[in-house]
């Protein structure tokens, strides 16, 4: 629900990875946000591809930057063949939080054969803050709503993932999710 970023694509050779690594880390240290580099042997990535679901398998190696607090992480994590698709939701963070991501998307998109955004807040194709404040606005205010009509309900919540839930409503309009259910119901959102 929540105003994120989708982007995806395919790097252009082992150089294009070495530079867009060093790109990320030089724009993050001017903005302040930690970043970590990271290298996996074995890792099962869910990826949507022309609207099929396929999975990835394997190892995988990039960098990841933390916007924000209350956003997600920007993660580029990139497979064997140098294939990346991931998201990251800056509802929480602000709209500068949101238009600094959104500029490091775009000088990072040369270093792409093919490179393929969607920003639920549109900034990514019109360039206009308003629209993009717009959108946050909205949302802020559904949640709002959301809570109002279900004050048991909690949100946002983030999972042991890195993943940030909006919302999660509560059973039917009784008391607030209890520990050992919020738990329970965490571990499935994490599967």
């Amino acid at each position: 629900m929540g105003v994120t970023i989708h982007f995806e694509g395919r790097l252009r050779d082992e150089a294009a990875f070495q530079r867009l690594v060093l790109q990320v880390e030089a724009f993050a240290e001017t903005k302040g946000w930690p970043t970590r580099r990271f290298e996996e042997s074995d890792v099962r990535l869910a990826r949507v591809i022309d609207e099929h679901d396929v999975d990835y398998v394997g190892p995988t190696r990039g960098v990841e930057a933390q916007p924000h607090p209350d956003s997600e992480a920007l993660r580029f994590e990139f497979d064997q063949s140098l294939f990346m698709q991931d998201f990251c939701k800056t509802q929480f963070a602000g709209l500068e939080t949101h238009r600094d991501v959104v500029e490091l998307l775009r000088e990072l998109a040369p270093h792409f054969e093919v490179f393929d955004a969607f920003d639920d807040g549109e900034f990514w194709e019109t360039n206009d803050v308003h629209v993009l404040n717009q959108h946050l606005k909205t949302i802020d205010g559904l949640l709002a709503d959301m809570k109002r009509k279900d004050p048991g309900g909690v949100g946002p919540i983030r999972l042991e993932s890195g993943r940030i839930v909006d919302f999660i409503e509560s059973d039917q309009g009784e008391a607030p999710l209890e520990p050992k259910g919020l738990k329970r119901l965490l571990g499935f959102l994490r599967r």
